[in-house]
């Protein structure tokens, strides 16, 4: 039986840049039974381009489906920690994606031209999934993998309230940081 985890507990924030692709290599390589999750948008890929914002602030999420076109998607653009990714298929390493989007034909299109292979996504069920990004992903560890899984695991994703509920499975994260100006890998 593990401890139980702290709501609170700290989240170690890392750049998405070739720094931190490179401090996560090296830590993955001396954890070698360590499985990564990725979340997708603002961690591998950019889909900025595709945001429309509510007067409130928030992210239009009726307009970001709408935008969910095979053409609009082919455009999301790689971000630097899609190199890890990389790197992890080149050496056979399993990881998993959770993201928030719906993995409809147009995103595991996408998915396929990046590279990115996981051994399993957790995503949205249909657009008709209105479940807050943190439960939506604590759902899928949750059902997707036992307690001792979990706990080699670890989430990298932009949104500390995904990262503080991976930590709330019995996982680990690191909150992925871009900085503006250095999203796209050059």
């Amino acid at each position: 039986m593990t401890a139980p985890v702290s709501m609170t507990a700290q989240i170690a924030p890392l750049d998405n840049n070739r720094f931190g692709v490179a401090m996560l290599q090296r830590k993955l390589a001396r954890m070698p039974d360590a499985v990564p999750v990725f979340d997708l948008d603002g961690v591998l890929l950019d889909a900025s381009h595709r945001h429309k914002f509510l007067p409130c602030g928030a992210l239009d999420l009726e307009q970001y489906r709408k935008d969910t076109t095979a053409e609009s998607v082919a455009l999301d653009k790689p971000l630097p920690m899609l190199e890890l990714v990389h790197w992890l298929n080149s050496v056979n390493r399993p990881y998993y994606v959770a993201t928030a989007r719906v993995a409809c034909e147009h995103t595991r299109a996408r998915l396929e031209a990046a590279q990115i292979r996981p051994l399993g996504i957790g995503a949205r069920l249909g657009h008709d999934d209105r479940r807050p990004d943190p439960i939506l992903k604590a759902d899928y560890f949750e059902s997707a993998f036992t307690e001792s899984e979990r706990q080699r695991m670890i989430l990298l994703d932009d949104i500390a309230a995904n990262c503080q509920a991976a930590i709330s499975c019995g996982m680990s994260a690191h909150q992925i940081v871009t900085e503006a100006g250095s999203l796209l890998i050059r």
